[in-house]
């Protein structure tokens, strides 16, 4: 039994010792998609923790506060002493309409680079041969991965400032029409 074991354990350490020798010549490509796949779920999480439903329900309540201003049918004496908040509150929901769809661009090319870094890995991994073909492609995509990551946190941001500031604004609109 005993005998048994042992020459379990060496084919498993043989099988061991292949797979890693099998995959060192494009190891120090698979470390790099690895961090890039590390950046790539960051990214997906902060997309994830996105409060697209806090954002329609702003597109609803703007909605609603410009259809109760429409319906007040005001004079132009009243309309030019709100018209500045007005204005300014028109010009927070237009951007974060814009910053809404910026967002669901990014969702998509995040996706798409996910999938390009998966295929990539699944090319140096497959080969039995270094693939200095690939590196040139590799490059690339870490560049592209780390501008959508960088665009990724820059969005956010603008989106959390938007929201603060479209709370504000409509609270001074609600008090005016109200």
């Amino acid at each position: 039994m005993s005998q048994k074991i042992q020459n379990q354990t060496i084919i498993y350490l043989i099988i061991i010792l292949f797979h890693s020798c099998y995959y060192f010549h494009n190891s120090n490509q698979l470390e790099k998609i690895t961090e890039v796949e590390k950046i790539i779920d960051l990214d997906k999480k902060k997309m994830q923790e996105f409060r697209a439903n806090e954002i329609e329900k702003m597109f609803n309540i703007a909605r609603l506060n410009l259809d109760l201003l429409e319906s007040k049918q005001l004079d132009s004496v009243a309309f030019s002493l709100i018209y500045y908040d007005y204005r300014n509150y028109i010009d927070c929901v237009n951007q974060m309409h814009e910053a809404y769809k910026e967002f669901n661009q990014l969702s998509e090319v995040l996706t798409m680079n996910n999938t390009q870094i998966k295929n990539i890995k699944s090319d140096y991994m497959n080969s039995n041969v270094k693939r200095n073909d690939l590196d040139q492609y590799l490059l690339e995509e870490i560049n592209i991965v780390k501008a959508t990551s960088k665009t990724i946190d820059e969005l956010v941001k603008t989106i959390d400032f938007t929201v603060n500031d479209f709370y504000k604004l409509n609270e001074k609109l609600e008090n005016i029409l109200n």
